[in-house]
């Protein structure tokens, strides 16, 4: 059974509507915006996660790779980062190491 309203409840709802019909789509683009920046903010973090541990897990590999000495073993480490990323860095200072370790004196 429907519950009649008050005149005062009655004007506190023609004011709820009036406000919601003014500033409605202001405040629901407002938080369309807010949600998807945290959404955002997630995803890149879990992204940036996801490229640290895989950074670890080849960096320990191949320093695995230059302490055994086993030159074939460091270039395959190294390649087998799919992908544009190229670790040119860190095979220049993986082959200086094994290069400084098998060379004579």
């Amino acid at each position: 059974m429907a519950k009649h309203l008050d005149l005062e409840e009655q004007e506190q709802l023609a004011e709820l509507k009036h406000f919601w019909r003014q500033y409605g789509d202001l405040i629901t683009w407002v938080l369309i915006a807010v949600f998807g920046t945290v959404a955002a903010w997630n995803g890149y973090q879990y992204w940036q996660g996801r490229q640290s541990s895989q950074a670890s897990v080849m960096y320990d590999e191949v320093d695995r790779a230059v302490l055994s000495g086993d030159t074939a073993r460091v270039e395959r480490s190294l390649g087998d980062r799919p992908g544009f990323w190229r670790p040119k860095p860190i095979m220049k200072k993986a082959i200086s190491m094994l290069q400084r370790r098998h060379s004579p004196g």
